[in-house]
């Protein structure tokens, strides 16, 4: 073979191999930033959610509702028993658990919400994310501010709690569609 062929062969083989590098670079850069990115743009947005939400100075009338209870609970009493719920008793166990942790004042309380707020705008990402790119997912995540609680963008409500597991319902039963695992339904 002349030398010519044999550095052109050597060289290209060189490149070769330093291009697969590139691209396997470039996939790498890319699934980072498509983890990276949706990820840093949800911190921003719940850190300004909780920024704007410890500014909240006017409170729903119905708030203590689900504190009282749990105040009651605390002292020992039992509810249905001792007291009469509309709702569920999930809400007032929740309480009781922070205020056992926390202490029993209302920022205690609101702090809860403000997890299951920040829980709900994550998973509508995440179940948006299922059916669209993330971009698109962001749009629904970020409507969350609006619709969140029916008094308004940063109240606590009853069903705050309860959409959480609303969405972890729908995204176990989008998983099972897609994958026919035995687990998803009993999980949904």
């Amino acid at each position: 073979m002349p030398a010519g062929i044999v550095e052109t062969r050597a060289a290209s083989s060189g490149n070769s191999s330093s291009a697969g590098e590139d691209e396997r670079v470039k996939e790498t850069s890319v699934a980072l930033s498509t983890v990276l990115v949706p990820l840093a743009l949800l911190l921003v947005v719940a850190a300004g959610y909780f920024a704007i939400y410890t500014r909240q100075d006017a409170l729903p009338v119905g708030i203590g509702s689900n504190l009282v209870p749990a105040e009651r609970m605390l002292k020992g009493e039992v509810v249905y028993r001792d007291f009469y719920m509309i709702q569920t008793p999930g809400i007032l166990f929740y309480n009781l658990w922070l205020f056992k942790l926390f202490g029993t004042t209302l920022l205690t309380s609101l702090q809860g919400v403000l997890i299951f707020k920040v829980l709900t705008v994550l998973l509508v990402f995440v179940v948006a994310r299922r059916l669209v790119s993330w971009q698109l997912a962001l749009v629904p995540s970020l409507l969350t501010f609006v619709w969140l609680a029916p008094g308004g963008p940063f109240r606590p409500a009853p069903i705050q709690h309860e959409i959480v597991f609303v969405l972890l319902a729908a995204y176990f039963t989008l998983r099972w569609i897609e994958g026919r695992s035995f687990a998803d339904p009993f999980l949904a």
